[in-house]
This record gives structure tokens, C-alpha cells and sequence, in this order.
């Protein structure tokens, strides 16, 4: 990625939100983080996203409520949604939103750095 691209980070743990954070600014990005929906949603606006990390699970609702918004400020974002829960309710999900980068927590730094390069 090229250099003062915006990322966004949603997650409400905060010490995933400070690896990925680090690990983003690393790869050239700069990273817009939110704990919940409703703090994402105003960076979302306010921002041209080229990535956005998505937790599934948030005080305020899923991650998967924001894949419009995101598609709608920049439809070539890059999507990628991160859970700890993988089964066929998330998967179905995916599918729905036409979303094909799916992260597994702990998240694998390796994986991760395959899909933001």
C-alpha cells in the first residue's frame, strides 16, 4: 500500500486495536481506530478508506453493519473481517456482504500482512 493510505480499525479490545495499529502504521498506513460502531461510522465519513479491519463482535452491533458505508465513502476498500467466531452463521455472512478476507483470532500477523501488501 502506498503511503498515508487510511486504514480503520474496529475493535473493542483495545490491545488488538494497539498490535494492529502498530502492525498498519508499520506497513505505511495511516490508522483511524474505533471501539464501537457508532465511532466508526463518523470516521468512515470524515475519511477516503483504503482498508478497514472489522470485528464481528461490538458493544453497539457487528462489523458487518458497516460494509456499507464503507462501500458507499470508497467501493474498492478492502474489507477484512476478524472474529474469534468462525462458524456457518459468520460464513453466511460473508457470502452476503460478497466479503472474501476472513481473519481468524489471534490473528496472524503472517496472513495479515499477505492481504494489506
Amino acid at each position: 500500500m502506498k503511503q498515508n493510505a487510511f486504514a480503520i480499525i474496529v475493535d473493542d479490545e483495545k490491545d488488538i486495536g494497539t498490535l494492529l495499529s502498530a502492525f498498519l502504521k508499520n506497513a505505511g498506513f495511516t490508522v483511524k481506530y474505533a471501539e464501537s460502531l457508532s465511532e466508526a461510522e463518523v470516521i468512515i465519513k470524515e475519511n477516503d478508506l483504503k482498508l478497514a479491519l472489522l470485528d464481528i463482535n461490538l458493544p453497539d452491533g457487528s462489523g458487518f453493519d458497516l460494509v456499507d458505508a464503507l462501500r458507499k465513502n470508497n467501493p474498492k476498500v478492502k474489507i477484512i473481517v476478524q472474529s474469534a467466531y468462525n462458524g456457518p452463521e459468520e460464513k453466511e455472512k460473508l457470502d452476503y456482504h460478497q466479503l472474501e478476507h476472513f481473519l481468524p483470532k489471534p490473528i496472524n500477523l503472517t496472513e495479515l500482512k499477505k492481504l494489506v501488501s
